[in-house]
């Protein structure tokens, strides 16, 4: 059921991604309290770029040279 979905949402990537998870959590005959932790995964493509930012290290470290 859940491919046939994902199949029926290939138009609309961040939802098909979204049952993936939620199919593959809830669709599990064994459950673990840290399978619930893969619920976040259904929401990474909604995150936005512009908030996780990650500094380098060559622009992290002050220029010293004279």
């Amino acid at each position: 059921a859940g491919m046939v979905e994902v199949w029926a949402l290939r138009a609309r990537p961040r939802v098909a991604w979204a049952t993936v998870v939620l199919t593959m959590v809830f669709g599990s005959p064994v459950f673990h309290v840290g399978t619930l932790v893969l619920l976040f995964g259904a929401l990474v493509p909604w995150a936005e770029p512009a908030r996780i930012q990650v500094q380098s290290a060559a622009t992290a470290m002050p220029d010293t040279e004279p």
